[in-house]
């Protein structure tokens, strides 16, 4: 492996790291996981696509680092690999990846040309009835006026996480109408019920999920209001089948990163796939997944793309999160 002429660590250092690493790696049953995460910024990084650095936990992984999927060396740094992956806290590794958002939708159409439109499906979101958007919604079911129902909304303070409850302790506007006027009173009533129910639905900007099979032997999907395919289960919902034994494949993430020139370490390419095999190999049937490549069919099936730039089973047959 190329490394930095200038290093902390020696070269022994090196291989004993990637060795403890793959162990782990393949006992958990994550080599496909890698590979699906790879193959997909290899795509974008070869068609001038920019990709980020990595960051988060997945910075501590020297294989990570070795295949192109970071580029930050975690011995140079001192970064632990356990923050991780680590056997004793089995949970889905989490690689965050920043992709070029004007770019991000060719990643996400490489993987369905990939993968195939049927095993490819982005992940729901759910737009929820917040304090003030409630008390509109509200204020015009019960075709009260509108002006008493924007002024209403505007005793509730801002502020992310704010809920009517707090806003009923807090503000002394709403404290006052809510005294004085029966029909203010009705709107914070009901509006309590009814914060944070769903309100409409709509598409992750980055999620999407990828299975071995078509997507509906996993999950139901759902057509927006936009045409859009989606599944009608939520991320946090996909990920918890993505981690079950008789839900989805286990899903991968696919997340951010910036172009990168000449480095001095090596790139796995797709010609060296074969020469490495025998390091990869798990009794596990593996699979690519929108993220990168695994061997066809792998242990992941969520993917959780992020956006980029500006700013994110283990069944028979497994595959990847976006």
């Amino acid at each position: 492996m190329a490394l930095p002429k200038r290093r902390k660590h020696e070269l022994q250092e090196y291989r004993d790291r990637l060795d403890t690493e793959i162990e782990i790696i393949k006992s958990m049953g994550f080599p496909g996981y890698f590979l699906v995460v790879w193959d997909f910024i290899k795509y974008a990084k070869d068609n001038g696509i920019p990709v980020g650095p990595g960051r988060g936990s997945a910075a501590g992984s020297l294989v990570a680092y070795s295949m192109g999927i970071t580029d930050v060396d975690p011995l140079e740094y001192d970064l632990l690999f356990e923050r991780f992956l680590n056997p004793e806290r089995i949970s889905m590794p989490d690689i965050d990846i920043d992709f070029c958002m004007n770019n991000r939708g060719r990643v996400i159409e490489y993987v369905r040309d990939k993968y195939g439109d049927k095993n490819v499906a982005q992940i729901i979101t759910f737009g929820t009835m917040a304090a003030k958007s409630v008390v509109r919604d509200v204020g015009r079911v019960l075709g009260l006026p509108y002006s008493l129902v924007d002024k209403v909304a505007k005793t509730i303070p801002g502020g992310p996480g704010v809920t009517l409850d707090d806003a009923k302790k807090d503000s002394p506007a709403l404290i006052e109408a809510m005294k004085n006027d029966a029909e203010v009173a009705k709107i914070i009533e009901i509006g309590t019920r009814l914060e944070g129910l769903s309100r409409h639905a709509g598409m992750h900007a980055a999620g999407v999920v990828i299975t071995p099979e078509p997507v509906t032997n996993y999950v139901p999907l759902y057509r927006t209001n936009r045409d859009e395919i989606v599944t009608q289960y939520d991320m946090r919902i996909v990920e918890k089948m993505g981690s079950s034994q008789d839900g989805l494949p286990r899903a991968a993430h696919a997340h951010r990163h910036r172009r990168r020139g000449e480095v001095g370490r090596a790139r796995v390419g797709r010609e060296d796939r074969h020469r490495d095999e025998s390091r990869w190999r798990t009794p596990r049937s593996s699979a690519f997944s929108r993220r990168g490549g695994r061997r066809a069919y792998s242990s992941s099936s969520r993917a959780v793309w992020s956006t980029c730039c500006a700013n994110r089973s283990r069944r028979a047959s497994k595959t990847s999160r976006l």
